[in-house]
């Protein structure tokens, strides 16, 4: 019993760092996948370097049919340029195999392009996973991250039951939810929320899904809203996007929002907010 106080002194004092310590098979997986990603990617894009010639095999092949050299060699010349060719084959046969070279090379090129446009969206997923666990302090919200990542469970005891439910501010009788992880924040927006109420999120930055229970918050709770984005997201200013919830619907990954209308502004957040922010969120229930 004379330990209590001493040991709550050392839960308090490393709570963040017990908690990231029982976890750390979660970031160790987020951070090797993101790596992991950015070296796929870059192959991709050198893979792609060697297809920049796909424009000149097509301007060969019209060479070939709009001037129909006799082929004697490997290579013919034309207005200067040599072309390389096959001996056995006429102009026209050799056009034609340019041109489904080019069509098999261009194929390729889409498939790059599309590997790359997915493995960059999965690498910004995750990297926007990383930057919300790096801010957990519970093990409800690393228990919600395992379950979007359909990883295993880690063996922790926990007395805290995963919930889905969001938190909340109230300002000026108005509202204000938002979700800590990408599956608070699927929730909020897509079961609670209505399409009337105003959704609010950090331009291209990962961060909380923000709802204002209202159909036409005025500029002051708006900047507000805003400010609470900043704050879950630990920036100090940022450009803000918001529109009718009505605009949103689901992207790739959980979390991912795409809007059909958007408007945007800009808001700094000062100290003293972030610290009234800090003592006055609450769990909704």
């Amino acid at each position: 019993e004379p330990y209590s106080p001493l040991l709550n002194t050392y839960l308090t004092h490393y709570e963040e760092r017990i908690i990231k310590q029982n976890y750390r098979p979660l970031f160790v997986y987020l951070e090797h996948n993101i790596k992991r990603l950015q070296r796929l990617i870059k192959n991709y894009h050198i893979d792609l370097k060697k297809l920049e010639h796909i424009p000149s095999l097509y301007e060969d092949a019209n060479m070939l049919l709009m001037n129909k050299p006799q082929i004697a060699g490997d290579y013919v010349q034309i207005d200067g340029k040599s072309i390389k060719v096959d001996p056995r084959y006429n102009a026209i046969i050799n056009a034609d195999l340019l041109f489904k070279k080019a069509k098999k090379f261009k194929k390729s090129e889409e498939i790059l392009r599309g590997r790359i446009k997915e493995a960059t969206e999965r690498k910004k997923y995750l990297e926007g996973i990383l930057m919300q666990v790096q801010n957990f302090k519970t093990n409800e919200s690393f228990l919600q991250v395992y379950e979007e990542l359909e990883l295993n469970k880690p063996s922790v005891k926990t007395h805290t039951k995963p919930s889905l439910l969001p938190y909340f501010i109230t300002f000026k009788n108005v509202r204000i939810l938002f979700g800590r992880n990408n599956r608070q924040n699927d929730h909020l927006s897509f079961k609670i929320a209505k399409k009337i109420h105003t959704f609010m999120h950090i331009r291209n930055v990962p961060g909380a899904h923000i709802i204002i229970e209202t159909n036409d918050p005025n500029k002051e709770t708006l900047e507000y809203a805003g400010k609470l984005a900043l704050y879950l997201s630990r920036k100090t200013d940022g450009d803000i996007t918001y529109t009718k919830v009505a605009n949103i619907k689901k992207g790739q990954f959980p979390g991912q929002v795409l809007l059909r209308a958007e408007d945007t502004f800009f808001v700094r957040l000062k100290d003293e907010e972030a610290e009234f922010f800090k003592n006055n969120i609450k769990r909704l229930i």
